[in-house]
This record gives structure tokens, C-alpha cells and sequence, in this order.
């Protein structure tokens, strides 16, 4: 339900619709049909789709950031989850129900981290530095330092 709501927005808010329909479309299909097989490479092609649908979105254009996008994050990364959960073999433990509660609320504090740093990324992009030197040095630190938080939230969640 979170990816058709994910896959609904570009077309709404973008120029390119027919190319984001298609994506779109694609990206919900290779996710239903990865998820009735229980199949994991489907539901990658199917999330591949959906980030895809959403470059899409910005490519028409760098006019204004998209103030949604941390949002998105967040049913993003709920949706790759909750997607590959379903594709896992079923144990014993999914019959606990502490194990299941802890697990869902690993996953939307992983949400609500995606989100947050979103957030930081969009409010750094609409930040306006100058054409310098020290501008460039600044984005470039932060970018590193937004993919090495990230990496650190993949790290602690395995």
C-alpha cells in the first residue's frame, strides 16, 4: 500500500507523467509479483523502478527542491522493508510477538532516520553558500558525512 501511494506521487507532481506511469506501473507489478512469489530479486527490480520513477521527477528540472522528499524517504525505505521481510523464510521466532514488535520499531526508527537525514540534505540543498571555494568544501563534506551516518544506520541495523 506504501509503494502504490509512493508510486502515485511522481506522475501527480511531475512533467514527464507517461514515463512516470510507465515506471511507475512496472515498479508496482515487479513488487506485487516478487511478493506473491516470495521472491526477492522482483522486489529489487520493482524498488529499483520506484526510485527510478522518482529521479524522474527532478530530471524535468532543478527548479525547486521537493519539499516532500523526506517523506518519501521514509515510505521508501518502509516499503524495501517491510518487501524483503515478506520475502523471508518463515522461523519460529515470527510467532513471538516481542520479536515481531522490536523489529517493526527497528525498522520505523530506521524510517524516521531516513527522514531526518533527508531533511538535513534537502534544507543544505535549498541553503544558498555562493560559488565559492569553502561552499564546495562544505557540500562535499556533508554529502560524505550524510552517506557515512547512512552507512553507520545500515551497520547498526544488521
Amino acid at each position: 500500500m506504501t509503494a502504490a501511494a509512493l508510486g502515485a506521487y511522481p506522475p501527480l507532481e511531475g512533467t514527464l507523467r507517461p514515463l512516470s506511469l510507465v515506471l511507475g506501473g512496472l515498479a508496482l507489478a515487479f513488487l506485487a509479483a516478487g511478493l506473491a512469489g516470495r521472491w526477492t530479486a522482483p522486489v529489487a527490480t520493482g524498488l529499483t523502478l520506484l526510485g527510478a520513477q522518482y529521479a524522474v521527477l527532478f530530471s524535468a528540472g532543478p527548479e525547486a527542491v521537493d519539499e516532500w522528499t523526506p517523506f518519501y524517504a521514509a515510505g521508501f525505505l518502509f516499503s524495501a522493508e517491510l518487501s524483503f521481510w515478506s520475502t523471508e523464510p518463515r522461523v519460529p521466532a515470527w510467532s513471538d510477538l516481542e520479536v515481531v514488535l522490536r523489529r517493526l520499531g527497528t525498522v520505523l526508527a530506521a524510517c524516521l532516520g531516513a527522514a531526518g537525514i533527508a531533511a538535513v540534505v534537502i534544507i543544505a540543498a535549498g541553503a544558498s553558500l555562493g560559488d565559492s571555494l569553502i561552499a564546495e568544501v562544505a557540500g562535499l563534506a556533508s554529502a560524505v558525512a550524510a552517506l557515512a551516518l547512512l552507512g553507520a544506520l545500515v551497520r547498526l541495523l544488521r
